[in-house]
């Protein structure tokens, strides 16, 4: 049975970046029901040959013409809610598959860049799924990882061998090219290592070392790794992304987007020794 504090957490998960989208979902769904129901109360739908031998309620149009704008933009509202409470779903997802590959790759006798560079390709491969394809969304994106881009005609290749219907070239580049610019890391490991900071080149993912020297090695080796994954969502409903979004932040776009914000912590998989590397280590104990 979960706890009150497990609860708490989940809620917390399911709202964070998102509490207005939420409140403002539950309104329009609201205002949706509430609006069908009075004019399917009012305006009993009449059958073709009544309409066409008398114009009995007729004037019931002018009401209905006036309102289904408004009936539209509370259709659409709802529906753009819905799809970002998705997206919040696959960041969720796509938070712990970045804060896996973090508890992996940082403590690996790699270069920083490619500590990075698994991280964050972890991240937009969780949230490839949710990304946009479309062209007008795609408008000043360039690739965020060059090393990547043969890989996606692989990725398809694989894909298509699984299904019957081959999904159009191209379309799941797109996808990741999307995914991997619309998102952004901010890592914080807490370990025994003096402060410091490593980034990527295009600033998209962050690692900050901080706190705790002098630690036990058990609990640097094990140390918290705290990953907020940060997807810009497109909007695509106009006049929805005035109010809940703003312009994409790269350069050249005319798109709306809406910032959605994980938070995670999971434990650093790292060797049990003083420098946290494999083999034998030979440093010194005074930092």
């Amino acid at each position: 049975m979960a706890s009150c504090g497990d609860s708490a957490n989940m809620w917390k998960s399911y709202t964070e970046s998102v509490l207005d989208i939420w409140l403002v979902w539950g309104a329009a769904l609201a205002m949706l029901l509430l609006v069908t129901w009075r004019l399917s109360a009012r305006w009993p739908a009449p059958s073709a040959i009544s309409l066409w031998r008398h114009e009995r309620g007729a004037a019931y149009t002018l009401s209905v013409t006036i309102l289904l704008p408004v009936y539209i933009v509370i259709i659409g509202t709802v529906i753009e809610c819905s799809l970002m409470l998705v997206v919040k779903m696959g960041s969720m997802h796509a938070a712990f598959a970045a804060a896996r590959a973090a508890s992996v790759w940082l403590p690996a006798e790699v270069s920083d860049e490619k500590r990075l560079l698994m991280i964050h390709w972890a991240a937009a491969q969780g949230i490839a799924p949710y990304a946009s394809s479309r062209e007008p969304h795609l408008v000043g994106i360039e690739p965020a990882w060059s090393d990547l881009a043969d890989d996606n005609a692989q990725y398809e290749a694989a894909i298509n061998s699984l299904s019957d219907v081959p999904m159009p070239s191209g379309y799941m580049a797109k996808k990741r090219r999307y995914a991997l610019s619309a998102t952004r890391l901010q890592i914080t490991v807490d370990e025994w290592r003096s402060e410091r900071q490593i980034a990527s080149p295009d600033g998209r993912v962050v690692v900050e070392y901080v706190g705790r020297k002098r630690e036990t090695e058990d609990v640097a080796s094990h140390a918290p790794i705290t990953v907020t994954l940060t997807y810009e969502k497109p909007i695509d409903l106009p006049g929805v992304g005035v109010f809940l979004g703003h312009i994409a932040s790269w350069t050249g776009s005319r798109c709306y987007t809406r910032e959605i914000s994980t938070t995670v912590t999971l434990e650093k998989e790292g060797p049990k020794s003083r420098n946290q590397t494999l083999g034998i280590h030979y440093d010194s104990w005074d930092y």
